[in-house]
């Protein structure tokens, strides 16, 4: 049994491109520099 699953997906690259998003692996962060947004 797995007490916890997490899976984290990024589907397809258009997307992002067009958001102009960094992606910070080490940091676990996307940024969307078109709009300042983090996640």
């Amino acid at each position: 049994m797995v007490d916890k699953l997490c899976i984290d997906v990024i589907l397809g690259t258009d997307p992002l491109e067009a958001f102009r998003a960094v992606v910070g692996i080490a940091v676990n962060v996307v940024a969307l520099k078109s709009t300042g947004e983090k996640f």
